[in-house]
């Protein structure tokens, strides 16, 4: 194999080709790159990631389309891989003197289990007797039903497809009506609590929107006012106002900061 007259054969063939674009071009150099290695052999192996780096193609869809559009002009025989973990092969053509005449690519093989036209598949040994013995299977009965099915219909049966499930804490939670100061100071004097205590529940809860501590919504304020008063009584202050901070830091009265440390 002379790989110069053939890259010149390649290139003279170039200047009367119309069909190949740039990323044909460059993927039949990284091509000629991997046959050099395999010392011109009939066949090699291909390796995707390698051959999309060296000949700068970024896309997998280009690639595949450039190799069968490469075997389909006459450049070179791919065979796809039939299965996962067959690797895909290539047969460079060659070109100039001496060179063998170059044959007609095939097409790209068919999937596995799709036979090509025409082409009636070899007899397998023992193959009437397999379908006979397949055929004598029993099947399902009628009324029967594979385990995904009953399963299925399990799931469309305990999930209802136009109701939406709705949480039980919003189904249990009743609306509180916000009430009045007067009702407010109405409650407080029915139930003996000090009367200037009601103005201030009820302008801490109606700033706060009727919720316990700005997120929960109170359900029943009477309960929130006992609530208050007992507070109250156990700390003897405003549970929510402005608690005085000790001011006694052990100053002297009329002490003179001017005066040097």
């Amino acid at each position: 194999m002379n790989y110069i007259t053939h890259l010149n054969a390649f290139f003279a063939k170039l200047q009367t080709e119309t069909r190949l674009r740039p990323h044909h071009i460059s993927l039949y150099m990284a091509l000629f790159a991997c046959w050099n290695q395999y010392r011109f052999c009939t066949a090699f192996f291909l390796s995707r990631q390698r051959l999309m780096r060296t000949s700068g193609i970024g896309s997998k869809t280009t690639y595949f389309k450039c190799l069968k559009e490469l075997h389909h002009y006459g450049y070179i025989i791919y065979r796809p891989a039939l299965h996962r973990h067959h690797g895909a092969k290539v047969s460079m053509i060659t070109w100039g003197p001496g060179a063998a005449p170059v044959p007609v690519p095939p097409a790209p093989g068919p999937e596995p289990d799709q036979p090509q036209a025409g082409i009636v598949p070899p007899a397998v040994p023992g193959m009437g007797q397999l379908q006979l013995r397949i055929g004598m299977l029993p099947g399902p009965e009628p009324g029967q039903h594979n385990k995904q099915d009953i399963n299925k219909g399990n799931r469309e049966c305990k999930t209802p497809a136009h109701h939406p499930p709705v949480s039980s804490r919003q189904e249990a939670m009743p609306v509180c009506t916000p009430p009045d100061l007067q009702a407010v100071q109405d409650f407080f004097c029915a139930a003996g609590f000090p009367p200037e205590e009601a103005p201030l529940f009820f302008h801490h809860y109606q700033a706060n929107g009727w919720k316990q501590a700005g997120k929960t919504p109170i359900t029943n304020w009477q309960a929130a006012a006992h609530k208050w008063i007992a507070y109250t009584k156990h700390t003897n202050t405003n549970p929510y106002g402005h608690h005085p901070t000790n001011t006694d830091i052990n100053v002297r009265p009329g002490k003179n900061y001017g005066d040097p440390l």
